[in-house]
């Protein structure tokens, strides 16, 4: 299992509900970005393997697995400073004052905001594959293999 630095984020916290939510979003959030990336680098970078594809085509599954990225990248920095605030709020009485503070709690009390993000990652991903499978599906494979012309 990869460690995710829970500890040093959050202090040893003894709620096992939060630490396994915590697991899973951090999973989930790595998963997303990383087979995003990849599924960008690949259509930019292997003009072999998209050689077939239509203009539509390409920009679907580019444009999936983006939409996939930025909504992750979203979420995160969503997140990231609602803990901010949290746990500066538990060392300032002043900030804890603050209409910032205040906001971010109000936002981290949202969980619809974390559901949507990735809602809308997962379907982006989904659309993007499966138009990525569909089109090497359909398309010859002398096109994404054009060395074996002629065998």
């Amino acid at each position: 299992m990869v460690s995710t630095g829970l500890d040093k984020r959050h202090g040893n916290t003894d709620d096992p509900l939060f630490r396994q939510y915590w697991e899973h979003a951090s999973a989930l959030r790595n998963w997303f970005v990383v087979y995003g990336l990849g599924g960008i680098a690949l259509c930019l970078t292997e003009a072999e393997a998209v050689a077939g594809f239509s203009p539509l085509r390409k920009s679907t599954v580019t444009g999936g697995f983006m939409l996939t990225v930025i909504a992750q990248v979203l979420l995160a920095f969503v997140n990231k400073w609602t803990h901010w605030s949290a746990h500066w709020g538990a060392k300032s009485k002043e900030y804890k004052e603050t209409h910032r503070y205040k906001f971010a709690m109000e936002l981290s009390n949202r969980i619809w905001i974390d559901f949507t993000l990735d809602l809308i990652s997962l379907l982006s991903a989904l659309i993007a594959i499966a138009t990525l499978v569909a089109t090497l599906a359909t398309v010859p494979q002398n096109l994404i293999e054009p060395h074996l012309v002629g065998q």
